[in-house]
């Protein structure tokens, strides 16, 4: 019971943090403001976090957990690969819709722009983007590699097609962040231009 107190608690101040940094600002949001909102009083706070830095770490650490839980396989995705890859990324690019607030706080600070020195001069630490994304990223190739072994991609490096994969959606996705777009409509654009790129076309018929 202690336990599940104590992680009731600090679900609770995440989820307090995560509404008064993307209300106030990294920098303008306090431990006592956090405290308030999450009806709690400033000791339950530090009982949990020394720092926010430590708040704001947490949050991209298990926000993107679950946003790589909501990409994962489930029984009723679509059997052709298209519809399937096209289900998988559409339930988390919905997860990350949901927390679209937060996760433009952490695009401000570079979280997901691959520039590590930017997220560790926030962090006052060093910043492994691996830990964050490494999951993700495996199960992307995953995915990647059950389409070239369908047959509905042409062969190539998962790997190499991951990071550009993720590369061009990390880039269009946090430009709509930041500009007020939609990223919904980047993530769409970033999928059918990979699946029109990397499509394997039918063979040619020869004629007898």
């Amino acid at each position: 019971m202690r336990d599940e107190a104590r992680a009731l608690f600090r679900s609770a101040l995440l989820d307090a943090a995560e509404r008064e940094f993307a209300e106030r600002g990294f920098h303008g949001a306090r431990i006592q403001d956090i405290a308030r909102r999450a009806r709690v009083g400033v000791g339950t706070v530090y009982n949990h976090f020394t720092r926010k830095e430590d708040m704001l770490l947490e949050l991209v650490r298990q926000r993107m957990s679950e946003a790589s839980r909501a990409f994962g396989p489930r029984e009723g995705d679509p059997a052709d690969f298209e519809g399937r890859f096209r289900a998988r990324f559409g339930r988390m690019h919905a997860y990350l819709a949901a927390h679209e607030a937060f996760f433009r706080v952490a695009c401000d600070f570079s979280f997901f722009d691959g520039d590590a020195a930017a997220a560790a001069a926030i962090l006052r630490e060093p910043f492994a983007e691996s830990d964050v994304h490494a999951e993700l990223a495996r199960q992307t190739r995953e995915l990647i590699a059950e389409g070239i072994a369908e047959g509905a991609l042409e062969p190539g490096d998962p790997i190499e097609l991951e990071r550009f994969l993720t590369g061009a959606m990390r880039v269009l996705a946090s430009m709509a962040l930041r500009e007020g777009g939609d990223t919904g409509r980047a993530f769409d654009l970033t999928l059918t231009l990979f699946l029109r790129a990397t499509r394997r076309s039918a063979p040619e018929r020869r004629e007898p």
